[in-house]
């Protein structure tokens, strides 16, 4: 049986955690599915799926980088009921620089503050070997109470377009604009 694999979504942005392809450093980028966007939990680390290194906080200049495990405190993690993602022991959290939401904006450690930049979600993907795009199926994350409705034929997911009126189905891009949360019991 293999590993579970996550894409690691930002709350702010809806963008996810993405290996560039130079194969170092971490960024955000939309959702495509592919290889360099899954992650699986190893204890304290979190695994590129593509490589099996782990997320690394560069001791140069801050930035969350892929590196060979070697078990040091930059690369322990903790996962946190607000949604951040800090190192071991300290308030240091997966960032998105300056609350960025476009792509390619640099993930960093940095003090923790609680904002939407600093939050992130674990979608779990059902298919570790689909290629570009797997459908995605949420796992309920109860710090958030929020989740996505993804249809099982399509795998796409409803979105409510920009001006408000109108609920159609669109690739899941963990956006604001698909995120539901259940009225009632």
């Amino acid at each position: 049986m293999s590993e579970k694999q996550y894409m690691i979504v930002n709350e702010a942005s809806g963008l996810v955690l993405d290996v560039n392809s130079s194969g170092d450093n971490v960024l955000m980028w939309q959702l495509h599915g592919g290889p360099n966007q899954r992650f699986t939990r190893d204890g304290p680390f979190i695994r590129a799926a593509h490589t099996g290194k782990v997320l690394d906080v560069s001791r140069q200049d801050g930035s969350i980088v892929q590196w060979e495990a070697h078990g040091l405190e930059n690369q322990r993690w903790e996962f946190h009921p607000d949604g951040t993602i800090r190192l071991e022991g300290s308030d240091l959290c997966i960032d998105v620089e300056g609350g960025s939401q476009e792509e390619g904006a640099r993930v960093i450690a940095w003090p923790w503050h609680g904002g939407a930049n600093q939050r992130f979600r674990f979608v779990e993907t059902t298919d570790s070997n689909a290629t570009p795009v797997p459908v995605p199926r949420v796992v309920a994350v109860p710090e958030f109470q929020e989740f996505f409705i993804v249809n099982k034929a399509s795998g796409l997911a409803l979105d409510v377009n920009s001006s408000g009126d109108n609920v159609l189905m669109w690739q899941l891009h963990g956006g604001p604009n698909q995120r539901f949360v259940k009225d009632g019991p």
